[in-house]
């Protein structure tokens, strides 16, 4: 009884952490500048032990970016049927002002309907009707590409491989579109004029944190992974 107690306990405090940090987070649209040379910085041990799978897992079109608005780098890959799209990240992000070390990993593909899957490491904020995602908190490269594989093979809408050149325009187009579903169903509201960044409304928030919980609880008892 004690050890349930404690779960809820720890589950409502992470709930809380998460919607706290959520509502604060200004999400830029282009998170990337140009591509960086490659050896040019030095990557994280996050960062560097993906790095070593995605050649291990021959991973193709490696390139190293840094963020815009935050100490942190990306790096992306594609997979060499072009078909997922690699993406990971680590660094220094300040919420609202400390900073804070936070590491990241998405594996992406885009279906015929326009829509997309994603399977990640991390609890991220979602993208309602646009994004079917998977989860596996903790996960590396390879248990993300199975899952990814796995969640492909149950879609009956076929996978439409990445034309764009590199995978920052992948990742720009991604976020520009589902952003501007966001705001246009009122999760969102742009905080520029220029609209480059935005931030989610109390009302995504509360959704986001339900989900949060609904999920948490899905895996304490073991029926999601």
């Amino acid at each position: 009884m004690l050890l349930a107690v404690l779960g809820v306990l720890a589950i409502l405090l992470l709930a809380y952490l998460h919607g706290a940090l959520t509502i604060r987070e200004r999400v830029p649209v282009h998170w990337y500048g140009p591509p960086l040379p490659d050896q040019s910085r030095p990557l994280g041990p996050f960062l560097s032990g993906v790095d070593r799978m995605a050649r291990q897992n021959k991973l193709i079109e490696r390139v190293l970016y840094e963020h815009r608005f935050q100490r942190a780098l990306g790096l992306m890959w594609f997979t060499p049927d072009r078909e997922m799209l690699v993406h990971a990240w680590e660094g220094e992000v300040r919420v609202p002002t400390k900073p804070v070390h936070v590491t990241g990993l998405r594996v992406l593909s885009r279906l015929a309907d326009g829509s997309y899957v994603q399977t990640t490491n991390n609890f991220l904020a979602g993208m309602k009707g646009f994004v079917k995602r998977r989860i596996r908190l903790g996960g590396n490269l390879v248990q993300l590409l199975f899952l990814h594989r796995d969640e492909l093979g149950r879609t009956d809408v076929p996978v439409v491989p990445f034309e764009a050149p590199s995978g920052k325009e992948v990742w720009d187009t991604f976020m520009e579109e589902g952003l501007e579903r966001s705001v246009a169903r009122g999760g969102a509201r742009w905080i520029d004029e220029e609209r480059t960044l935005c931030q989610s409304t109390f009302r995504e928030v509360l959704s986001q944190d339900r989900a949060f919980l609904a999920w948490l609880c899905r895996r304490f008892v073991g029926l999601t992974s």
